[in-house]
């Protein structure tokens, strides 16, 4: 119930902010040490080819990971609405050479060709988007799963016991996990 509070004042205040570029760069600002960390706990490179599933209206997780570490990220969001603001978004502040941003639903988009995946606390049904990822990814391929460290999901934490490298405390009661699949039949 508090996580779909949450998920809804996110996503408010994504659409709301969009407009009031003060805002909209307040809000980049309060994430950036959250995506920097991250970045440090995927030993990011350029040369990795990343998908952030979930993206948001702002998708600060994309523009801040494009930034630090110079290179192409795709985001993807499932609701058309949301996609065409980020988009929008990110031509108005001239970042579209770097983000690509699609309709796509983390259940079903080709993740195959990714290095790292990035699944954002406010996707619906992220047990089954990280199923779909586990199953889908290649081999050595990371996944950042964002959430909630109070929120229980039986596939979920035997997927974070059994393969999470790491985690990292975000804000507040959130927290990103490192999963990491070492061969193609690890985890099934």
């Amino acid at each position: 119930m508090i996580k779909k509070f949450l998920d809804y004042l996110y996503y408010s205040f994504e659409i709301f902010s969009n407009y009031i570029p003060f805002l909209a760069k307040l809000y980049i600002k309060f994430h950036a040490p959250s995506v920097k960390k991250e970045i440090k706990m995927l030993n990011l490179s350029s040369s990795d080819r990343i998908l952030h599933i979930g993206c948001g209206a702002i998708p600060y997780t994309s523009i801040g990971i494009s930034r630090e570490i110079d290179t192409e990220i795709v985001g993807i969001d499932c609701n058309p609405r949301v996609v065409d603001i980020a988009i929008d978004y990110l031509k108005r502040y001239n970042l579209s050479n770097m983000v690509k941003i699609e309709i796509g639903d983390g259940k079903t988009y080709s993740i195959s060709g990714f290095d790292v995946i990035i699944l954002s606390y406010g996707i619906d049904g992220q047990d089954l988007v990280l199923r779909h990822a586990i199953d889908s990814m290649k081999k050595g391929a990371r996944i950042i799963l964002r959430r909630f460290t109070t929120e229980r999901d039986n596939y979920i934490d035997s997927i974070v016991k059994e393969f999470s490298v790491c985690s990292i405390k975000l804000l507040l009661t959130q927290e990103s996990i490192l999963i990491v699949k070492k061969t193609q039949t690890d985890i099934q």
